[in-house]
């Protein structure tokens, strides 16, 4: 009877390891397609949670995606969509960014709790790094809306303009999961099993 040995990724030699490596790239592994899926979903909870944090706005229409996006907006008053400079920051700090910030009453209410972070969890300061569902992206979005606001884009199109923040983003971190890094962790992660010759044993 014949024994075949199996091995997870880091015992494999180098060559095997390049072998499973284009194998995964090359694969219609559906783990390979959920990693990135959930990663793409996660920028769109993103993105939409800063509408949804946001007053007077509506995202009316949207298409997400990794080869070309566009959103469009309503303000429930008309004369935002032209807002621009000062009264557009102004704008953002009074509908959206006060939303985020931490209130006099809750610092004193919590006090005790929130010193052990420091000067970074004051009256007025942000509740946490990522300020909108606690994923990374959500400072990109908020920090790519105000700068645009403060390059003199109207707010319309500074809203509308996150679109391209998201494909930039969804096209990055695409590219991250397939890297020799990424799937290397992937693949131990999720306890890959293979042959001598670098080929996935099938379960």
């Amino acid at each position: 009877m014949q024994t075949i040995n199996i091995y997870t990724y880091n015992e494999l030699s180098d060559n095997s390891k390049q072998i499973a490596l284009d194998n995964y790239r090359t694969s219609d592994d559906d783990t390979a397609y959920y990693s990135s899926y959930d990663i793409l979903t996660s920028l769109v909870e993103s993105l939409t949670t800063l509408f949804e944090k946001c007053n007077d706005i509506k995202l009316t229409n949207y298409n997400l995606d990794i080869n070309g996006s566009y959103i469009s907006i309503e303000f429930t008053q008309d004369d935002c969509n032209s807002l621009t400079g000062s009264r557009a920051l102004a704008w953002l700090e009074n509908n959206l960014l006060s939303n985020l910030r931490i209130p006099r009453n809750e610092y004193v209410s919590k006090r005790k709790a929130y010193l052990r972070y420091g000067d970074s969890y004051r009256t007025g300061c942000y509740r946490n790094i990522a300020r909108l569902t606690g994923l990374c992206a959500d400072d990109t979005f908020l920090d790519a809306l105000i700068t645009r606001v403060k390059d003199n884009y109207t707010l319309k199109k500074a809203f509308e303009a996150l679109a391209d923040v998201y494909t930039d983003l969804a096209y990055t971190e695409y590219e991250y999961t397939q890297t020799t890094e990424y799937i290397s962790d992937h693949l131990l992660v999720n306890n890959y099993m293979f042959f001598e010759n670098g080929n996935t044993v099938k379960n």
